[in-house]
């Protein structure tokens, strides 16, 4: 698994500040654009992308970025009670 970045990290963090934890991307470039000289919706947008890709954000829908918070089991999965411990 990949390292996040500083930057990256920030945008999860701003993720998470957010109801649902779902943002519009125009409110992510908005908000961290300033980070950049020029284009800075362009290196956002690479940013999200980059993100998606990893699996640390996803798309609900089309220009919406939505935290990705680690569970231990996905919903829906088989679960044994009585595993206390891996080994």
């Amino acid at each position: 698994m990949s390292k996040n970045t500083e930057r990256q990290r920030k945008i999860f963090e701003f993720l998470m500040k957010q109801p649902e934890q779902t943002a519009k991307r125009s409110d992510i470039v908005a908000e961290f654009e300033h980070w950049y000289y020029n284009n800075g919706a362009h290196h956002i947008d690479g940013l999200l992308y980059r993100m998606w890709t990893r699996g640390k954000v996803r798309k609900p829908k089309s220009g919406y970025y939505q935290a990705v918070t680690m569970n231990p089991a996905k919903p829906g999965a088989p679960t044994n009670e009585n595993q206390t411990s891996l080994f």
